[in-house]
C-alpha cells in the first residue's frame, strides 16, 4: 500500500525549481508582485503556454496533441559519484551539462 500526505499552504507562493519554467513565468509576470492565490494561477498558465508550443495540451485544433509530457529533469551528479556509477555500469549514458 502507498499512501500519500500533501500539505497545501493557501498563504504561499510557488517555488519554481525547473529554468525553462522559471522563464515563461517571467514573461507572463512576477511571481512577487502578486498576492499568493494569482502567483499559483500564474504558474499554471505558464505551464499551459510551455505545454501547448510542445503540443502536449489536447487541443482540436493542433494535430501533433499527442504527447503526455512531464517536467522532469535529468540528474546531476558530482564527478566522483558518476565515476562510481561508470565503475558498475559501464555503458551507462553521460551527458554533459551546458549553462544557461
Amino acid at each position: 500500500m502507498l499512501e500519500v500526505t500533501l500539505r497545501l499552504a493557501r498563504d504561499q507562493r510557488p517555488r519554481i525549481r525547473y529554468p525553462e519554467l522559471q522563464r515563461a513565468v517571467a514573461e507572463l509576470g512576477r511571481l512577487d508582485a502578486v498576492a499568493p492565490g494569482d502567483a499559483v494561477r500564474l504558474v499554471r498558465e505558464a505551464v499551459l503556454a510551455l505545454r501547448r508550443r510542445k503540443s502536449m495540451v489536447l487541443d482540436p485544433e493542433d494535430p501533433n496533441t499527442r504527447s503526455a509530457g512531464s517536467f522532469f529533469t535529468n540528474p546531476v551528479v558530482s564527478a566522483a559519484a558518476f565515476a562510481d556509477l561508470q565503475r558498475r555500469w559501464k555503458d551507462i549514458p553521460r551527458f554533459q551539462r551546458t549553462e544557461a
